[in-house]
């Protein structure tokens, strides 16, 4: 997920060889990025992060039947992932 902040372009990212994490990233040059570490510790994959104000929200999931989002002051760790939502009933499990 790419997210712009003021002039820097952040980037973050899951290795699929390493789960467990989500990454952080910021554009130095080009298409070239420096690694800062570990945003999240969560064996989750990053969907989305937004930006409001001074509070960052980064939407996760795991490929099934809930998503989770977790939140940040400054964008470099994240708080423990919650729930945000699942399915209903067996009708409702694909969302």
């Amino acid at each position: 997920v790419i997210v712009r902040d003021g002039d820097a372009v952040r980037l973050f990212f899951n290795d699929f060889t390493n789960p467990g994490r989500t990454f952080r990233a910021t554009q130095a040059a080009g298409r070239r990025f420096d690694y800062e570490g570990v945003a999240l510790e969560a064996n989750m994959m990053v969907n989305d992060v937004k930006i409001f104000d001074e509070a960052w929200l980064m939407g996760l999931h795991r490929n099934g039947q809930a998503l989770w989002y977790a939140l940040s002051d400054d964008g470099v760790t994240f708080s423990p992932p919650v729930e945000l939502f699942a399915h209903r009933d067996e009708a409702d499990k694909y969302i």
